[in-house]
């Protein structure tokens, strides 16, 4: 673990370049269903508590990650607006569509933001916000929050979990 640390002291753009590409993999809709960003996150806040390391530079980066992974999945789903039905689960279940947009009317906002906070909703929901027609300024607005309160919190997870962790075994 020291290594990775002094690697990443010495080298500050990597440090932003990992913790971009670990957050921006586990929000991104097409890789975070087989790419444990959270769980590389918590380490690598371990990690940094374990040898204190560029902290700032791995959160600017993961915050900066995540708040684009998600952007993309909008986009992604924004350009396929004009087809839902040719999308997987709405091809196979048509009446989706309806219940889907019903629910984005009504709980839009809260649901992009709370989704951030669960693994398997992280990135398809932003999807489907851009799918259904979420417009961008409501968008922004939950994705930029929730990657404020999100990324900070799996990494002081991580770092947290360590020195506790060292506590209990003195």
């Amino acid at each position: 673990m020291q290594s990775v640390a002094e690697f990443l002291a010495h080298h500050p753009a990597a440090s932003v370049a990992a913790g971009f590409a670990i957050a921006f993999c586990e929000s991104f809709v097409l890789v975070s269903f087989v790419f444990p960003g959270s769980t590389l996150l918590f380490v690598v806040g371990v990690i940094v508590a374990a040898a204190p390391g560029p902290f700032s530079g791995i959160l600017v980066g993961a915050i900066l990650g995540a708040v684009a992974g998600q952007a993309s999945s909008f986009w992604l789903g924004r350009s396929l607006r004009r087809s839902p039905d040719r999308v997987w689960p709405f091809s196979r279940n048509p009446e989706l569509i309806t219940e889907v947009r019903s629910l984005f009317q009504e709980c839009g906002i809260a649901g992009v933001f709370a989704s951030r906070f669960i693994a398997p909703l992280r990135a398809v929901v932003p999807f489907i916000a851009g799918m259904f027609g979420m417009t961008e300024g409501r968008f922004w607005l939950t994705n930029v929050a929730s990657a404020l309160i999100w990324t900070p919190g799996v990494l002081l997870s991580g770092a947290l979990t360590f020195v506790v962790a060292k506590f209990i075994a003195t």
